[in-house]
């Protein structure tokens, strides 16, 4: 009978995707059973929980991404046996007579009619257990596909013992397990069958469109499956591959050496497959007289280059010769192998190179496989060994036998030498593995993996420092790098993060890439190319040929249009020569203006290393399970050895918050730094900031001697000549901010960046620059929200009071502005920078060069202070008159009222500044004063006087020490607060049907855990809130210890026990009182049950 070709692509799309989802979801259920039940698999997931470094929290997704690979796989591995039935793959030689299969049925395995025929042969075998003699039959005949290889997904998959139980009695759970898997599998043999699909007239672009679609993006996101990008690759292989010379070197190979999903050797493959199909009479010409081998049909023949160099051969060639990819996920070298294989099917081989393996151990040199592989081709071994014979006398007795294991010599991951006897399977699979491993590579490609250094264990970071560097900042694909230096002939095209060109601790990367190949061409794409990872990336073409190194093309990227060859560049040079003068050798890839500012910066300039010390805050915790404890960082009111503290958070450019928090300091800390630097005055420095914000340098002066943690930098100045705030305006100003962003794109701003920056030799300058930003300093102090609080708690508020405080709020915000454009004027003048270095940096910083800095910059750049002053209130006055001709009230309120919009951005919409727009609201106001709460936005006001109902309920509630519900809280702000009447009526002036109990919920929910969360805030030794929320209505301090604590379980007992009876409730109750750390807990726990006990008896 001919079966007709049904295929129907998004069909059995469709169908693979509604299996795969009914395949977890027994996994799910198989996972849990076997976690609860099997000892060997719980140690096996325990292990892989710890190898991964999977913490608590991240199991269960981790457990889901589990049985969704181990479904994939086993969907993956039927659809192939399908694939391979009815394109006659699954033929051994004995099969054919006369070229022609003995029975059209033979070498079925998993279609309806392979099933029955297997079910004929064997009784009692369940499916599941069929399908397994189909995979180790697979695995028999095609041994080099890693489909079939053991893997830890099989682990799922219920064993012999498992599925026996559908016949026998036992465990009912595992029973029903069983069935549901059976049940699963009969319906993927069932749709798959050959009545549904057949693939015999399926070509494998076909297939290979099936096996990428039914495995949809987000599903191969969630699994950790992530595509570069076409355009990426396009341009990668362009640059590499496609220069090859097939003719010249007909055994050109390509190296992926992490693999993934095989993308780029799929790529790579298409474009060499074209130029040997172009040159295939030139090939034949050329290499007629040579001998090549091939294996077809399981047999290895000969052939010379006039047999061999033909289109039906390119598959095997490619495969066997040109392509070679690795990955340590065994998920993803399976996805790799279906995708080569199904790039030929009618010309089927198994003859690949895709190995499972760790890339980054060095195989070759680690195993001594070459003696292991000698042994190997000893088939049998001869043992001597004496015996004593019935007679009394002693006889040598020498046996022949098959030799079965064999000695390996290697160097684990610590270098220690061992030797281990492995069976014939093991051992050549190692030597197939390190025979990988001694190949030069011509091309080197890919998208090496990064962000997974802290998944790394302990002994592979001592394996990678020993094997390739070891320094403070590395990643993973620093490592790939190197390897790939090593292994390659010609050209290595890899997309990686940007940060290892000036990253200062990856100096011997970049030292060793500089002595070891040319680096042809830089891309530098910045954060255009991954969607679901904020990373600036960049391509890099290694030139391991040696030609001239003289000088090395940077592409920076301007402007992204959907790929590389649509997008706008900024193309320039740098020198190998420059970069060689560098100690850090540091290779700088933003733009050429970049390299053009520096020179200007550093004229007259001195590095801030010359004369200031910079160091990194303390460090409290050294691991997780430390600042688990806690018990050094707190927000607390204890003194002595507690001492305030600042993190990155709590500063700004030219300001501080502190918020309460303390470290108890000594050397228990993990780095507790020089205690005479942390006291002293200092500028601190935000350490983390994130590539993409404008501002990269974030400054403040402490005068307080505020101790800092480690995600802040500080300052101390050495020399007497150069003031702190001289520094500090230097280093907040926008030319600063501007220069450090051409130069470094690390998230972390190091303190050996900072040390690099230039800071120009004090002058006559240099006292109008300390006097401007000894302005904005006292200026940067002035808080609106502070002065409100303190106005309501000092004395009775109207809304005179709050009006004045709005206008000098606005009067300091506008002088704020003014002086901050002044400083960056001086700073301009001071480095001596053109118009277009100061359009640059404005626009760089700001988004924008505003009209009013454009004619004073033009203009008054010259000038001295007093005199740019008085300029600024002239062309501030000049640009109001333009304002009001397309700004009106209505629309100002609107945007800034109505929809939110902060002032300084619809500054910014007008190209002003917010000193002009304040100016504007200034005549407003000057015209109509009853028109202030009209043109103001009361969201900080509102946030002042929620801080002021805090404080008061906090001073309430330590005088009560009680659960207080949030009525009484209500009701003694009404009688006892003289403020009460004003708040109520600023709150209902943008809500006039606010309700007055929703007033001091609102107050308090900023600033309050929950039970459950302050509990873990404790436990991670966090706790910075201040009010505790038990329940809908009642309200405790987190401040609080456990004793108090315990009165609110003790009368919601008393409720759900007596007054509302509810016995869930009062269990759940129990459950958190039982957490309590208080005297005689175990006595009122007994008594609590034998409360609820009696109650729902």
């Amino acid at each position: 009978m001919i079966i007709e070709n049904t295929f129907d692509k998004l069909k059995l799309i469709s169908e693979l995707k509604e299996i795969h989802i009914e395949l977890v979801e027994v996994y799910k259920k198989i996972f849990d059973y076997k976690y609860r039940t099997n000892a060997d698999f719980e140690a096996f997931i325990d292990k892989e929980y710890k190898e991964n470094k999977i913490s608590d929290g991240e199991q269960q997704v981790w457990n889901d991404n589990f049985c969704h690979r181990a479904s994939y796989t086993l969907l993956n591995k039927i659809l192939f046996i399908r694939i391979c039935e009815d394109k006659g793959f699954m033929l051994n030689p004995e099969d054919y007579v006369a070229g022609e299969p003995k029975d059209p049925h033979i070498g079925k395995k998993l279609s309806r009619i392979g099933l029955q025929k297997w079910a004929n042969l064997v009784t009692n075998y369940t499916l599941g257990e069929l399908v397994k003699l189909a995979f180790l039959d697979m695995k028999k005949s095609y041994g080099n596909i890693a489909l079939y290889k053991d893997d830890k997904y099989e682990m799922l998959t219920p064993t012999t013992e498992e599925l026996s139980l559908k016949y026998l009695d036992g465990d009912e759970e595992a029973q029903k397990l069983v069935l549901q898997f059976e049940n699963a599998l009969g319906n993927i043999v069932e749709k798959l069958d050959t009545n549904n699909y057949n693939f015999n007239s399926t070509d494998g672009n076909i297939l290979g469109d099936v096996y990428e679609k039914f495995m949809d993006r987000e599903t191969r996101k969630a699994i950790g499956q992530f595509y570069t990008p076409e355009f990426v690759i396009e341009y990668i292989l362009n640059n590499t591959v496609a220069k090859a010379d097939v003719v010249e070197n007909p055994f050109v190979s390509v190296a992926d050496i992490s693999c993934g999903s095989g993308h780029f050797l799929i790529m790579a493959y298409d474009i060499l497959r074209e130029k040997f199909i172009n040159n295939l009479e030139l090939l034949r010409d050329k290499y007629a007289d040579e001998v090549y081998t091939l294996k077809k049909n399981g047999k290895v023949v000969e052939l010379t280059g006039k047999g061999y160099w033909k289109e039906e051969h390119i598959h095997y060639h490619l495969l066997k010769h040109c392509i070679y990819g690795a990955d340590i996920d065994s998920f993803a070298v399976q996805l790799t192998t279906i995708n080569l294989l199904l790039k030929d099917l009618d010309n089927f081989t198994d003859e690949l190179n895709i190995v499972e393996c760790d890339s980054l151990i060095k195989w070759e040199k680690d195993y001594d496989w070459k003696e292991l592989k000698q042994q190997l081709g000893e088939e049998f071994e001869t043992i001597e060994y004496t015996q004593t014979n019935l007679i009394g006398e002693e006889e040598k007795i020498v046996v022949t036998s098959k030799k079965e294991l064999f000695e390996l010599r290697y160097k684990d991951i610590i270098g220690v030498e061992r030797v281990e006897m492995v069976d014939r399977e093991r051992a050549q699979e190692l030597i197939n593995l390190c025979e990988f491993w001694d190949c030069k590579f011509d091309y080197a490609i890919g998208n090496p993996p990064y962000g997974s250094r802290k998944r790394i264990d302990e002994s592979k970071k001592i394996y990678y420092g020993n094997k390739y560097f070891e320094e403070g900042d590395y990643d993973t694909y620093m490592f790939f790098i190197w390897r790939s230096i090593e292994l390659c002939n010609l050209k290595i095209g890899f997309i990686t993060p940007n940060g290892y060109f000036t990253n200062i601790y990856n100096n011997k990367l970049r030292t060793f890439i500089l002595n070891n190949t040319h680096l042809e061409e830089i891309v530098n794409l910045k954060s255009n190319v991954f969607e679901d990872a904020n990373v600036d990336t960049v391509i890099t073409i290694f030139n391991n040929k040696e030609i001239d190194k003289e000088q090395i093309l940077i592409k920076a990227i301007e402007k992204f249009n959907t790929s590389i060859y649509d997008s706008q560049f900024n193309n320039f040079s740098i020198y190998y020569s420059e970069i060689l003068k560098d100690p850090n050798k540091m290779i700088y890839i933003n733009s050429k203006e970049g390299l053009e500012l520096e020179k200007i910066l550093f004229r007259n300039s001195k590095k801030l290393r010359d004369i200031a010390y910079c160091g990194q805050g303390v460090i409290v915790y050294g691991t997780k399970e430390e600042s688990r404890r806690g018990g050094y960082l707190e927000v607390t009111s204890e003194t002595g050895l507690w001492k305030k503290t600042l993190k990155g958070r709590d500063i700004g450019d030219f300001y501080i918050e502190w918020k309460g928090l303390k470290v108890k300091y000594g050397n228990w800390l993990r780095r507790s730094r020089n205690e005479e630097h942390l006291k002293s005055n200092k500028i601190l420095i935000q350490r983390l900031r994130n590539q993409k914000l404008s501002r990269r340098l974030v400054c403040a002066l402490d005068e307080e001697g505020y101790y800092v943690l480690n995600n802040l930098n500080y300052v101390i100045s050495e020399n007497k000549d150069y003031d702190l705030i001289y520094l500090l305006g230097i280093l907040n100003s926008n030319l600063l901010n501007y220069y450090y962003a051409t130069k470094y794109t690390d998230v972390n701003i190091k303190e050996e960046y900072i040390r690099n920056l230039p800071i120009k030799k004090v002058n006559s300058k240099s006292e109008e620059i300390i006097q401007v930003v000894d302005k904005i300093n006292r200026l940067r102090k002035y808080n609106f929200k502070k002065n409100i609080v303190d106005s309501l708690i000092t004395k009775t508020f109207t809304e005179e009071k709050l009006s004045n405080i709005i206008k000098n709020s606005l009067e300091i915000n506008a002088l704020l502005n003014e002086n901050l454009v002044l400083l960056n004027m001086l700073i301009y003048n001071l480095y001596e920078v053109d118009i277009d270095i100061i359009q640059d940096a404005e626009v760089h910083v700001l988004g924008y060069l505003s009209l009013e800095r454009k004619e004073l910059f033009l203009d008054f750049l010259e000038l001295s202070f007093e005199d740019a002053n008085s300029a600024l209130n002239k062309i501030k006055i000049d640009s109001y008159k333009e304002l009001v001709k397309y700004l009106s009230k209505d629309e100002l309120y609107e945007r800034h009222v109505i929809n939110n919009e902060p002032l300084e951005q619809i500054a910014t919409s007008y190209n002003c500044e917010l000193f002009t727009l304040i100016y504007y609201m200034e005549q407003v106001i000057q015209s109509n004063p009853s028109q202030i709460w009209d043109i103001i936005n009361f969201s900080e006001i509102y946030q002042a006087i929620n801080e002021y109902i805090s404080i008061k309920c906090t001073t309430l509630l330590r005088d009560n020490i009680e659960v207080t519900d949030i009525s009484q809280i209500k009701d003694w702000f009404v009688n006892n607060d003289c403020n009460y009447k004003i708040i109520l009526k600023i709150f209902r002036k943008d809500n006039h049907t606010k309700q007055v109990i929703d007033l001091f919920k609102d107050a308090l929910k900023g600033d309050m855990y929950t039970w459950n969360t302050y509990r873990k805030a404790k436990t991670e030794g966090k706790n910075d809130k201040v009010f505790i929320k038990y329940d809908a209505n009642n309200y405790g301090l987190a401040e609080w210890s456990d004793e108090i604590h315990k009165n609110y379980f003790l009368d919601a007992i008393e409720e759900y026990t007596v007054n509302n009876p509810n016995e869930k409730k009062a269990k759940d109750i129990l459950k958190l009182f039982e957490d309590l750390d208080i005297e005689d807990k175990q006595d009122y726990i007994e008594v609590i049950e034998e409360k609820i006990r009696k109650t729902f008896k």
